[in-house]
C-alpha cells in the first residue's frame, strides 16, 4: 500500500473520529458530512498535525444548518498549501495559475478569492476576462 493511500486512510479516520466527538460535544446525534463536503476535505493537503482537521470540523459544525455539513461550511486555510513554481515560467503564467488555483480552493467564490489574493473583485474580474480572451478559460 502506498504512502498516499495510507495518508488518505489516516485523514478519513481522523475526520470520522472528530465527527463522532463533535456530535457528543454539541449534542447533535444526526450530524452528517455530505459527500461533497467529504470530497472537499479529502482534496486538501493536510499537514501531519490532526489538530487542524479537528479545528476545521469544529468551525464547520458551528456554521452548518440542519446538522448537515456542506462544502460551504468548511473553511480551509489556503496559506497552508504550497504552490511549486518551476524555474523559467513567466510571471504572468505564475499569476494566472495562482489565481485559478485560489478560485478552485474557494469553490469559485470570486469575493473570497479576491480577499485571499489581496486584490479587488474588479481586478479579479478583469484578470478572468483576460484569461478567457487569451483562451485559458
Amino acid at each position: 500500500m502506498s504512502a498516499q493511500i495510507d495518508r488518505r486512510n489516516e485523514v478519513l479516520k481522523t475526520i470520522d473520529f472528530n465527527l463522532n466527538v463533535l456530535q457528543l460535544m454539541h449534542n447533535k446525534s444526526s450530524l452528517v458530512l455530505t459527500e461533497k463536503a467529504k470530497e472537499k476535505l479529502m482534496q486538501y493537503e493536510w499537514p501531519e498535525d490532526p489538530q487542524m482537521i479537528e479545528d476545521t470540523l469544529e468551525k464547520a459544525v458551528q456554521k452548518c444548518k440542519n446538522n448537515h455539513i456542506e462544502p460551504e461550511d468548511i473553511d480551509l486555510i489556503l496559506g497552508e498549501t504550497e504552490l511549486e513554481v518551476p524555474v523559467g515560467l513567466k510571471l504572468e503564467t505564475v499569476e494566472r495559475q495562482y489565481i485559478l488555483q485560489t478560485l478552485y480552493f474557494v469553490q469559485q467564490n470570486r469575493t473570497k478569492a479576491a480577499e485571499v489574493l489581496g486584490i479587488s473583485i474588479r481586478t479579479l474580474r478583469n484578470k478572468l476576462n483576460q484569461y478567457r480572451l487569451e483562451g485559458h478559460l
